[in-house]
């Protein structure tokens, strides 16, 4: 996992395996990232959007999770769920 400066973009070029999926952006930013690798079948980008790619790692779900139980407290809507 790359730590350094997590929220900055990062070109298509420095991006490698062991980075696992993360968010792509094509610059200017007019639609919404697309979620994957570039190994991916599907993969939507081609060989001249290099330049204009850039990526952001996927948000953290323990991060998210934690700022939604201390909004919520303890009150976890048991019985609102699905299922």
């Amino acid at each position: 996992m790359f730590l350094e400066n997590l929220h900055t973009p990062r070109p298509f070029a420095v991006w490698h395996e062991d980075m696992g999926d993360v968010l792509w952006h094509l610059i200017p930013i007019e639609e919404p990232p697309h979620c994957g690798t570039p190994i991916d079948t599907g993969w939507p980008y081609f060989e001249e959007d290099e330049p204009r790619l850039w990526f952001t790692p996927l948000p953290d779900a323990r991060v998210i999770d934690a700022a939604w139980r201390a909004a919520v407290g303890d009150d976890l809507g048991e019985g609102s769920h699905h299922g």
